[in-house]
């Protein structure tokens, strides 16, 4: 499809099925080729002062009007990741949460275009290039709510996921992403057993809060603290012990880590697998299914995932 230039100044396309995109920044041209039989409708021409119509957002609406306002002005259609921000809100998370979303997406948008990211996604077979853009917008989202999660910004990453329709196996390829920016160290960071210390904590306090409700405080926090005995036993920097060192959770994330060991106790107590099975419902986490399925009364003699 002919254009005369990109906002950033290139002249080089991509011609691909859901749009053209600048081959430079990954800004979407155009979407796709409308049907031949397709007329589009004449411009409704507004008044100034009118009211009719939407106004769009304004700048007492926060997050969004900057976006808004620099791409509507300009009549053209909006990029991938403004897109993506105004999805983010979508999402009902908390404004905090949502600026933290928006930043990741943006840093990692910023060294590859998400616009630009092409693979056979299991979640779009069968629907309409304007649905299967909308899943990859939702995709994104959820992916990075996944990972500030991990970070131990509480959210409804999983719950998100699951009301959107995202698919397991394209989460995990969106997250994967994500993860691999974290790990190019854009960002100082604190050491990484310091890291690793208040990981678990958090995710073992938020296992104790669910069970809680089950079987009352002060089963719950016994049953914490010896998963937490047990995570020191294997090498991690819990309890009293500030050392990380090699043992069987050393390359398992911490969220995860904390949930293998939580049901480990929990059916070392003699609590019913039902009862994991649910804490495992409210609290989903990937890579547990399984091993979830397996726990049995010997506890300590199972392996992670």
């Amino acid at each position: 499809m002919a254009f005369d230039r990109c906002e950033c100044g290139s002249r080089e396309s991509l011609d691909l099925h859901d749009g053209v995109f600048c081959a430079d920044c990954g800004i979407e041209l155009s979407g796709p080729v409308l049907d031949p039989g397709f007329l589009a409708p004449e411009p409704l021409v507004m008044r100034p002062g009118s009211s009719l119509g939407s106004r769009g957002p304004t700048s007492r609406d926060g997050v969004g009007f900057g976006v808004w306002n620099r791409v509507h002005s300009k009549g053209g259609k909006r990029p991938f990741i403004d897109d993506l921000e105004s999805k983010a809100m979508d999402s009902g998370e908390c404004p905090r949460i949502v600026a933290d979303v928006v930043t990741l997406m943006r840093d990692v948008d910023a060294r590859h275009p998400l616009g630009m990211r092409r693979k056979s996604l299991r979640g779009t077979e069968g629907l309409s290039r304007e649905s299967a853009r909308d899943y990859r917008l939702r995709l994104f989202v959820s992916a990075a709510l996944h990972v500030l999660n991990d970070d131990g910004l509480e959210n409804r990453a999983p719950m998100i996921a699951h009301d959107w329709g995202i698919s397991h196996h394209d989460s995990v390829w969106a997250i994967s992403i994500f993860n691999r920016h974290r790990r190019r160290g854009t960002r100082v960071r604190a050491d990484p057993a310091s890291i690793r210390r208040s990981e678990l904590g958090f995710h073992l306090n938020r296992l104790r809060e669910f069970v809680a409700a089950e079987v009352g405080f002060e089963e719950a926090e016994g049953i914490m603290l010896s998963a937490e005995a047990r995570l020191s036993e294997a090498g991690e920097p819990v309890g009293g012990s500030d050392d990380w060192v090699i043992g069987r959770f050393c390359n398992v994330p911490s969220k995860r880590a904390a949930m293998i060991s939580f049901a480990e106790e929990m059916v070392s107590r003699g609590k019913p697998k039902k009862m994991v099975r649910w804490l495992r419902e409210q609290v989903p986490i990937i890579g547990t299914k399984d091993f979830v399925s397996r726990v049995s009364v010997k506890g300590p003699e199972v392996g992670e995932e």
